[in-house]
């Protein structure tokens, strides 16, 4: 806005009429960031006095607010309940199921047996005797490559039991009951592609 006044010398001057404070651009721009750090600052502190209060105080929150107000109990529910939690223990494992494992790793180590020819063994008045739940827990969590079982046993039938392929390939997949090894089929292909011929 440009105004005229009379200077001095009697001549008319164009002056240039400043803005108030107020009507100016960046003063505005001032105000909504002021009230920006203002609104942050006020919900992180009611979110740093729910997460500080005790269970009980919680709880009184959650009735107290309105349906409104919702995000805020769920967060604070869920913070709760992260807080009350008991770290998850793993189970604790019976005596003769670590018993059967270390059994099963040093069968494992002298002998190659399939996944059902090791839990015979295991379980079998003639074997080791653990019940059939120490067995099965034996049998699931040794760490051992049941393909290169199968492997190592056609090459020990093929090498001291002179046996043919075919023959070799039938006591692999027989059945334990049988007097076979009790592997599965895939096993047994694997065994098979693998043997030197």
């Amino acid at each position: 806005m440009a105004k005229e006044i009379k200077g001095e010398d009697g001549k008319n001057y164009v002056v240039k009429e400043k803005k108030p404070w107020y009507k100016r651009w960046w003063v505005w721009v001032i105000i909504v960031i002021v009230a920006i750090f203002i609104a942050g600052g006020a919900l992180s502190d009611d979110d740093d006095d729910d997460s500080d209060s005790g269970s009980a105080k919680t709880e009184q929150t959650a009735k107290k607010k309105p349906a409104s107000h919702k995000k805020s109990a769920k967060t604070e529910s869920s913070t709760q309940s992260k807080e009350s939690k008991p770290k998850e223990s793993k189970p604790k494992v019976p005596e003769e199921y670590k018993n059967a494992l270390a059994t099963a790793e040093e069968y494992n180590e002298d002998q190659p047996m399939s996944k059902a020819g090791l839990l015979d063994q295991l379980t079998s008045k003639d074997g080791e005797g653990f019940t059939q739940a120490a067995g099965e827990y034996a049998v699931n969590h040794i760490q051992v490559n049941w393909n290169e079982n199968a492997l190592k046993c056609a090459k020990e039938y093929e090498k001291t039991e002179h046996l043919s392929r075919a023959d070799v390939q039938d006591q692999l997949s027989g059945s334990v009951d049988d007097g076979g090894e009790g592997f599965t089929p895939e096993q047994v292909q694997y065994a098979m592609d693998h043997l030197p011929k």
